[in-house]
This record gives C-alpha cells, sequence and structure tokens, in this order.
C-alpha cells in the first residue's frame, strides 16, 4: 500500500493493510461457504 508522510504512513498502511486483507479474507470464505453449500444441494 503506497502512503505519505514515512514512517507514520508505513505504519497507518500497514494497519489498513492488515484490516482490508482480514475482509476480503472473510468474504472470500463466505463465497466458497455459499458455492459448497449450493453445490451440495444438487
Amino acid at each position: 500500500m503506497s502512503t505519505d508522510l514515512w514512517r507514520l504512513g508505513r505504519w497507518c498502511g500497514a494497519v489498513a493493510a492488515a484490516r482490508w486483507e482480514a475482509t476480503v479474507a472473510v468474504s472470500l470464505a463466505a463465497v466458497k461457504a455459499e458455492a459448497e453449500r449450493r453445490f451440495g444441494r444438487r
């Protein structure tokens, strides 16, 4: 993640990136679970 403000910017970027990655992981897990649920009904 590209940020300004030197050390503070790097820290903010790392915090935001970690939260973003966690959010994406939860979303992908939900999509996978729904896909598996739908496939299992056939």
